[in-house]
């Protein structure tokens, strides 16, 4: 995904002023996890259709090198018990924080710093954060768009309707 650069305005918490590097993947990462946060407070049966197609199509893309929990669907008291879109974004959510804490693991090892990895991780995960949570939905939506990468794309395609 492309890169976006996002710098903290004039009279920030710090005194100098400090670049922080947003990813595509930390937009992306941002968006499911709200996603994730919402329909947790909502019965799968009452999401449209249309929403359940899409999240069911990111969930399920091959992209994903973990099992999706839907594979273990469960017998309860008779019924078909099918594990709630929540769970299953949270399994997504998962796969791509430990993708890019491994990825940044990487940089700091061959960078000769990886003492330093936890220590600056956590603090450039914190940043993002706070930068990340001040974007709309709608922003993240545009961002996520815009993404030059066509796998991240498509995932994201699948993600937000049109």
């Amino acid at each position: 995904m492309q890169s976006n650069t996002i710098q903290q305005p004039p009279g920030s918490a710090t005194s100098t002023q400090e670049r922080v590097l947003i990813t595509g993947d930390d937009i992306l990462i941002e968006y499911v996890e709200r996603l994730m946060n919402e329909i947790k407070n909502v019965n799968d049966n009452e999401l449209k259709p249309t929403w359940k197609n899409q999240i069911e199509k990111f969930i399920t893309h091959y992209v994903w090198h973990s099992q999706d929990p839907v594979a273990n669907e469960k017998i309860k008291h008779g019924q078909r018990y099918q594990t709630p879109y929540w769970v299953r974004l949270q399994g997504r959510l998962n796969e791509m924080q430990e993708r890019r804490r491994r990825l940044i693991k990487y940089l700091y090892k061959k960078e000769g710093k990886l003492n330093e990895f936890e220590s600056g991780f956590q603090s450039s995960i914190q940043k993002k954060s706070t930068i990340i949570k001040k974007f709309s939905s709608i922003q993240l939506e545009d961002l996520l768009r815009t993404s030059t990468k066509n796998v991240a794309q498509e995932v994201v395609s699948s993600l937000i309707p049109p």
